[in-house]
């Protein structure tokens, strides 16, 4: 199927076309920018380590994952548990910030849907990785 055959489809449909990768890019950094900021109050909020909140942060940045001190496990569980709050915090962080670039018309309602989608996934995923932490074998919190 040609690229021109593929957006006849998507309108034909009623589908919005896939978004340009560099808009949903630039919406995807503005979020990320707006849970960096917020970030060091919620972890003082939240009792979260400052090592775990650091660690978060690179993350965020894309420069690397948490780190994995060696620590007892019950230590361990408490400070999963906190960085598993502090970033669904951060999730609410981007989620009210994706509310703002749609209130200011910045993106197409493609890209913001596919935003939106992106941060579903991500909780999603922290609800799975939560409910594992937890024991849920539900996957239930």
């Amino acid at each position: 199927m040609s690229p021109n055959q593929t957006a006849s489809a998507f309108r034909l449909a009623r589908y919005p076309s896939p978004p340009a990768p560099s808009e949903e890019a630039t919406a995807l950094r503005r979020l990320t920018v707006a849970a960096l900021a917020e970030l060091p109050a919620l972890a003082e909020r939240l009792h979260v380590p400052e090592h775990t909140a650091r660690g978060l942060s690179l993350d965020l940045r894309g420069h690397a994952a948490l780190s994995g001190t060696a620590a007892p496990e019950e230590e361990q569980g408490r400070t999963q548990k906190a960085a598993y709050a502090l970033e669904s915090a951060l999730l609410d962080v981007k989620r009210a910030a994706l509310a703002d670039l749609r209130a200011q018309g910045d993106f197409d309602d493609g890209v913001l849907r596919h935003v939106e989608h992106v941060l579903d996934i991500e909780a999603h995923h922290l609800a799975t990785k939560t409910a594992l932490l937890s024991g849920s074998p539900t996957g239930r919190v």
